[in-house]
Formats: structure tokens, C-alpha cells, sequence
């Protein structure tokens, strides 16, 4: 079962990124994963269980976040995890609906903003479908 205390006021991805004058990063930091969509939960629980992401391990270095999509559709959702504050490695996305190649872009575009994410997990919490994608720092791709 995930942690559902509050998460830290560590610095996030979209401090840095406006510290850094560009522009904004995510539409929104969550601070609480209290009320969390359901689509971000099963993310939370799937990170824990399946592959041993779970908050309680990383509680002072994971961010949920909400990335810009296209105008008029629902932002995604994220979770950063940190290496140390301001250093993220993983980008863990749900899809609010079936996973396409929009979504696809907005997280690679958001994670190629960073210096340090190294892979970001897609998820279709509709149908259960994963999708990880390892960065090619050499080149700058996914």
C-alpha cells in the first residue's frame, strides 16, 4: 500500500526549470497524493509493487506533477523521482485515457527539459499497458 502522506517541499522539476528562466515545466505540483486521480493510485501502486518504486523509499525525492498537453485535453500525470533534490531519473507517466503518441510526446519533451531523467514508464491504468523508454544521452532521445 503506498504512502499517502504529504509529499516534501523539496525543490521540484518546475522550480528549477523557472529558477532557471524557462518557461513553465508541469501545470501543477501536486502536494498531496491524498487526492490523487485514480489513474496516478494504480501508478502509485504499480511503482511499489512490480518494479520497487514505492513512495516510502524515496519520500523526500518524489514529485507528482500534471504535464501540459494539447489545449483542450487533460494534463498527465507524473510522478519525478530525485536522485538527490532537483535531480530527477524517472519520469513515471499515467495516461488519463488510451496511451497515443500525444502523450508519448509530452513526456519525452518534458523529460528531455531535464539534465537527468534517464527513463520515463508510460502507463494505461485502462488497460494495464507499460511502456518504458531509456534515454540516449549521447544523442538526446528516448
Amino acid at each position: 500500500m503506498a504512502d499517502r502522506s504529504r509529499l516534501p517541499a523539496a525543490e521540484t522539476t518546475d522550480q528549477i526549470v523557472r529558477r532557471n528562466g524557462r518557461q513553465r515545466a508541469v501545470d501543477e505540483v501536486m502536494e498531496s497524493i491524498e487526492s490523487l486521480p485514480d489513474e496516478m493510485s494504480r501508478l502509485v501502486e504499480l511503482l511499489d509493487a512490480s518494479y520497487g518504486y514505492g513512495l516510502n523509499r524515496f519520500v523526500h525525492r518524489v514529485h507528482a506533477l500534471a504535464l501540459p498537453t494539447v489545449a483542450g485535453e487533460r494534463s498527465l500525470y507524473a510522478l519525478s523521482f530525485d536522485v538527490v533534490p532537483g535531480s530527477p531519473f524517472l519520469l513515471a507517466v499515467a495516461a488519463t485515457g488510451p496511451l497515443g503518441a500525444i502523450q508519448r510526446e509530452v513526456a519525452i519533451r518534458h523529460a528531455l527539459e531535464t539534465a537527468t531523467i534517464n527513463v520515463i514508464l508510460l502507463y494505461d491504468w485502462t488497460t494495464d499497458y507499460r511502456e518504458a523508454l531509456r534515454r540516449n544521452f549521447r544523442e538526446n532521445r528516448f
